[in-house]
């Protein structure tokens, strides 16, 4: 055989062999009996990994191998969501604003909270031998005109009942008195009435407070004033917690409305010299004469008799006084 022919047979074989190899060698790959390491112990089974990872192997080179293999293929990139839009927190509710103190509405004076507070009307007594009275120079308005005759009633009025220490002699209420009142929503505190004001109480339904009925749940009699000499029915007094008392029989509260006397508001003081009205006289009667001096120390009207003596109040001894004086004239007449 020449040389050249011994040469490409032997070219032939090795090409086999390397043809016969390179099969074994993928054979092992795909089954994963070789995992390239050489191992002294027995060959574990291939994990799932593996297996998964060669079994999806498309080209068999060994960078795509190894890639696959080892899983350091890159994950593609995640689509980026949009960001979700968050609903607008709601705006807080606004707090009400609370309302103002009511002031005094019998005076105007914002000088407590008079809110949900009822006024007590009550009726003094204010003939011959009645004075002096209880409680009228701490009475927000004193309301006096003639009812009977040339006879004038006194009504004391006050906002805050609570400020009752005593208040009295207490006598029969009076219609004229009871119209000043009762828009005002304030409770009718008397002894007896005369068949004009009980007519108008029960037509409007309206409870007032009579110790003709009531006695001494609302009433209390002073016994030293008559041992002083006094008459029966000048003796007769209430007091906040007697009128509390009286009204829980009825089962009436002093919690309510009320209704301003006046629609009050504020004015610049007024000059010395342009000031007029110092000094008023009001005849009810030729025994029934009020006189009212302004006082320009404490800038109140202090009341006095027509004799010039002071009307005193019974309980501490006070000068009545009153920032303002109202005089309404009308007409008057027999009824019966």
């Amino acid at each position: 055989m020449s040389e050249l022919r011994k040469k490409a047979m032997t070219r032939l074989a090795i090409c086999a062999v390397a043809l016969v190899a390179s099969i074994i060698f993928s054979v092992l790959l795909l089954t994963g009996t070789f995992d390239g390491k050489t191992d002294s112990g027995d060959a574990a089974p291939a994990t799932s990994d593996t297996t998964s990872a060669a079994a999806g192997v498309n080209d068999p080179t060994a960078d795509s191998f190894t890639a696959e293999a080892t899983g350091d293929t890159a994950e593609p990139p995640a689509e980026e969501q949009p960001a979700e839009e968050q609903p607008a927190e709601p705006e807080p509710t606004p707090e009400p604003t609370p309302a103002p103190p009511a002031a005094n509405p019998l005076t105007g004076a914002a000088d407590a909270d008079y809110t949900g507070k009822r006024p007590v009307a009550v009726t003094l007594r204010n003939m011959t031998g009645s004075t002096p009275q209880w409680g009228i120079a701490s009475a927000d308005v004193l309301v006096e005109g003639v009812t009977e005759g040339t006879t004038a009633s006194l009504m004391a009025l006050y906002a805050n009942p609570d400020s009752i220490a005593k208040a009295g002699p207490v006598g029969p209420a009076r219609d004229l008195l009871l119209q000043v009142a009762l828009p005002l929503n304030a409770v009718p505190v008397h002894i007896d009435k005369n068949i004009y004001a009980s007519n108008l109480l029960n037509t409007l339904a309206y409870q007032d407070l009579d110790g003709y009925h009531i006695g001494k749940t609302a009433f209390a009699f002073d016994q030293d004033r008559q041992n002083a000499g006094y008459a029966e029915e000048n003796c007769w007094y209430t007091t906040a917690e007697l009128i509390n008392s009286g009204l829980a029989s009825y089962g009436v509260s002093l919690n309510g409305d009320n209704t301003p006397l006046f629609q009050f508001g504020e004015r610049p003081a007024v000059d010395p010299a342009d000031r007029s009205g110092m000094n008023l006289t009001i005849t009810f009667s030729p025994d029934d004469i009020d006189c009212l001096n302004y006082d320009t120390g404490t800038g109140l009207y202090a009341l006095s008799n027509g004799d010039g003596s002071p009307v005193q109040d019974a309980d501490n001894g006070q000068q009545a006084g009153f920032t303002n004086v109202f005089v309404f004239y009308a007409s008057s007449g027999i009824k019966d």
